[in-house]
């Protein structure tokens, strides 16, 4: 897709593979405290990846730090929010500081989107910042002069 120098766009956006194994599907499955209300029917390669979806995101970053404002945002679901953590902090380790953070809360599913960017535009912090204590560390700095 980056062949030609000149070739740029306004975003990226993934939905990777959650798992890094046969067992960790298994392990996650069983951490659960409810049962799974729906089946999942995802075929291994649309699941299991290299290091889990942590893997393949910082893939992503790592691709993202030569490419830079070739792509305007770059963004990625994430299945746990221990992702989270792990990504920002692969951000933070190739000085990445515009990037932002959203939680979806759907029925008994949550899940998370990460977005960065080598621009100068910054998301507004009701886009870029949710208000999770667990993930109060890994928010990015607050862009709007007035708090709430």
């Amino acid at each position: 897709m980056f062949d030609s120098p000149q070739t740029q766009f306004n975003f990226m956006m993934c939905n990777p593979p959650f798992y890094a194994s046969k067992d960790d599907i298994l392990s996650s499955a069983d951490a659960k405290v409810l049962e799974p209300h729906s089946v999942c029917t995802g075929a291994e390669v649309e699941m299991i990846t290299d290091g889990g979806e942590v893997g393949f995101v910082g893939r992503m970053v790592q691709d993202s730090v030569s490419l830079k404002d070739r792509c305007r945002w770059y963004t990625s679901l994430l299945g746990k929010s221990s992702s989270v953590t792990a990504i920002v902090g692969l951000l933070k380790s190739h000085q990445v500081d515009n990037y932002g953070v959203t939680e979806f809360d759907v029925g008994k599913t949550k899940r998370w989107a990460i977005a960065w960017s080598y621009g100068a535009i910054r998301l507004p912090d009701k886009l870029a910042r949710i208000s999770k204590p667990q993930l109060a560390s890994v928010m990015p700095a607050r862009n709007e002069l007035e708090q709430p």
